[in-house]
């Protein structure tokens, strides 16, 4: 994974894969802001990134240098996308 989006980028990612988490577990699909606001109160270690991400989309967030958390991102994407997955398998198995 390379940074070609900056920080409004890496936010999209981030609701993104709120949004798949959400999708995963409860069969429904909401918008990102629900989806967010859901995973982060199921992901307390990533809160404060969920929320910055949320500022991010909103454009409620700065839009300088430091703003860029590339490498938190990257953590939060294998750590959540590995969660998705394991959701969809689950349900999968579950239906067979």
């Amino acid at each position: 994974m390379y940074d070609t989006g900056g920080s409004d980028g890496q936010a999209y990612a981030v609701l993104t894969l709120c949004r798949a988490l959400y999708t995963a577990t409860s069969g429904e699909q909401v918008s990102k802001r629900r989806a967010a606001l859901w995973a982060s109160e199921r992901l307390p270690n990533w809160s404060t990134l969920i929320v910055w991400a949320l500022a991010r989309h909103d454009e409620e967030g700065t839009r300088s240098p430091s703003q860029d958390r590339f490498e938190e991102v990257v953590r939060f994407v294998e750590e959540v996308s590995a969660r998705v997955e394991g959701e969809f398998e689950s349900n999968r198995t579950q239906q067979s």
